[in-house]
């Protein structure tokens, strides 16, 4: 990915500033870390630390995306860089921000993060749109998640980075931002589907 020693600089300042949060001393990740503190520990030990912290997320989290994103991480730990496990839970945390900046970055940051091609960014932008149908309160967002969906094939990655920064602002707490996010999907979308000739209908958004 581009810039990866700027995502990399802002994956250490996150993690450091931020890891106190993540790993209390009396979770079970924050315990297996100290602990192993004098260890080398390779990447499967510190997955093994870190999804009961997704979990909890997952299941327990107010915020939609971040209990979107725990779920498509936990799916896909194995596919992520050795060196960034263990800033994950803080950046998927980072999503819950009321700043809009750092949720970006923090978006912007596990998709560095997933080392993928096309077609799985794809599959897992699937997963999202399809959870964001489901879950958003918003009637404009569901329709725009679901027509993303459809147009799954005309999507390409800079695309699919647009929407998913864009998904994230449509769901904001300011309307205005809201407003301006939903227009915006629409001409990524419109784009596409003159570009494609046409584009896909209303698509399935059955269980991730």
């Amino acid at each position: 990915m581009k810039n990866n020693r700027f995502l990399s600089l802002l994956f250490l300042i996150l993690f450091v500033s931020a890891s106190s949060a993540v790993f209390k001393p009396g979770d079970a990740a924050g315990q297996s870390l100290t602990a192993a503190k004098a260890e080398k520990i390779d990447k499967e030990q510190l997955a093994g630390m870190i999804k009961p912290t997704l979990e909890k997320y997952l299941t327990n989290h107010p915020d939609p995306q971040v209990r979107i994103w725990s779920m498509v991480l936990l799916v896909n730990m194995d596919k992520i860089d050795e060196e960034q496990v263990s800033s994950i839970p803080t950046l998927v945390l980072q999503l819950g921000n009321k700043d809009e900046n750092i949720r970006q970055i923090a978006l912007n940051s596990i998709r560095g993060a997933l080392d993928l091609d096309e077609s799985e960014w794809k599959g897992i932008m699937g997963t999202v749109f399809r959870t964001i149908a489901k879950t958003t309160k918003y009637p404009e967002v569901k329709k725009a998640a679901v027509q993303s969906l459809g147009m799954m094939q005309d999507l390409d990655e800079e695309s699919l980075d647009s929407l998913t920064l864009l998904f994230d602002l449509a769901q904001d707490s300011d309307p205005e931002i809201r407003q301006m996010a939903n227009e915006n999907i629409v001409k990524v979308l419109a784009s596409k589907e003159a570009g494609s000739g046409g584009g896909g209908g209303g698509g399935d958004f059955a269980g991730p």
